[in-house]
């Protein structure tokens, strides 16, 4: 159980730390659009809904992740492709019509979200090991 407990903690701080980066991306992002007003309460939404997903959804697919990987050669890179394949299916599941039409958006923000979590959970368990 205390092992759970640290597991899921540094979860939780990956979290927290991707949330802030993406936060930031996005605020820059938008800043360069017209409408950049509305920029920061734009961002700081999207960010907030991306979050509860990655709560909801990658933190278990993480954890499972972890489990699944933990006594394999190359760990790291069968974390990345699970952390990526998750990242990717919920929004190809969720937006399958876009991607029928061409629109990889909401694909490619999982894969960057996947892809942030994974590097500062992965960094994250370096750190601990020192």
């Amino acid at each position: 159980m205390k092992k759970l407990w640290v597991i899921l903690k540094a979860k939780f701080l990956a979290l927290l730390i991707i949330t802030i980066i993406q936060y930031f991306l996005l605020l820059w992002l938008y800043s360069i659009s017209p409408h950049s007003h509305e920029a920061s309460l734009l961002a700081f939404s999207f960010v907030l809904i991306t979050a509860f997903i990655v709560l909801i959804y990658g933190v278990p697919i993480s954890v499972l992740s972890d489990y699944l990987t933990q006594k394999k050669y190359l760990r790291w890179l069968w974390a990345f492709l699970i952390h990526s394949t998750g990242g990717a299916l919920l929004p190809a599941l969720l937006w399958f019509d876009d991607i029928k039409e061409g629109r990889y958006l909401w694909v490619l923000w999982g894969l960057i979200s996947a892809f942030l979590f994974w590097l500062i959970d992965e960094l994250l368990k370096m750190f601990r090991k020192i």
